[in-house]
């Protein structure tokens, strides 16, 4: 059977900690799984070093693949396949660029009362931040965040998503059979079940 897994991921160590979500439980999410492919949130070009030089110390995704994913990959002979994109320069995008100072404080208290319901939900998860009612929620503050600017939220994260999803869909038409899991900043959950379900392949999310 062709089995598709998604594991929302926390980036900083600060919040796995506060959210009880360490390394070690997401580690074990991911073996009970038993992925023989993991598609993960790094660029392929810095995959592309890291593969030419084990010892490449730029930058290979957030910190839970340098730490986690990619070490337990090589020890399971799991195999990586990277599907992220981002351009260097998006990281100045802003999505106020324009905006009054008015605005943006009226802006930033909206953002305050979504973000307010964002974590509730995500505490409440069995696995944090990773549920159909996260999924929600957080729908609901990327529809926010494009109300404010669609030009920004186009090229920062609706086409971000469109190209990662895209590249796991030819994994999964090339692994038929096979179990694949996708790890990914547990912000784009709901976009990932969204645009990956297939009828000829099995989706678990949440993982438990």
């Amino acid at each position: 059977m062709s089995v598709l897994g998604i594991l929302g991921t926390i980036h900083s160590d600060e919040m796995r900690k506060e959210y009880d979500f360490s390394l070690k439980k997401m580690g074990e999410l991911i073996e009970q799984f038993e992925p023989d492919i993991i598609c993960g949130e790094v660029r392929p070009e810095d995959w592309e070093k890291y593969c030419n030089n084990n010892e490449y110390e730029g930058y290979l995704g957030p910190s839970e693949y340098r730490e986690l994913i990619i070490p337990l990959c090589e020890r399971k002979g799991i195999k990586f396949i990277p599907i992220d994109w981002y351009e260097d320069d998006m990281v100045d995008m802003d999505y106020f660029k324009g905006k009054s100072e008015l605005e943006i404080n009226d802006l930033e208290k909206q953002f305050e009362s979504i973000m307010n319901v964002y974590i509730e939900v995500a505490k409440k998860s069995t696995i944090p931040f990773n549920s159909l009612a996260f999924n929600d929620v957080v729908k609901s503050k990327q529809d926010f965040q494009n109300s404010i600017n669609p030009e920004v939220h186009n090229v920062y994260w609706t086409c971000r998503n469109q190209l990662m999803t895209y590249r796991i869909k030819k994994v999964l038409d090339a692994n038929k059979g096979k179990r694949v899991l996708c790890t990914v900043g547990a912000e784009h959950n709901y976009f990932y079940c969204k645009e990956l379900q297939a009828i000829d392949w099995k989706m678990i999310y949440p993982l438990k």
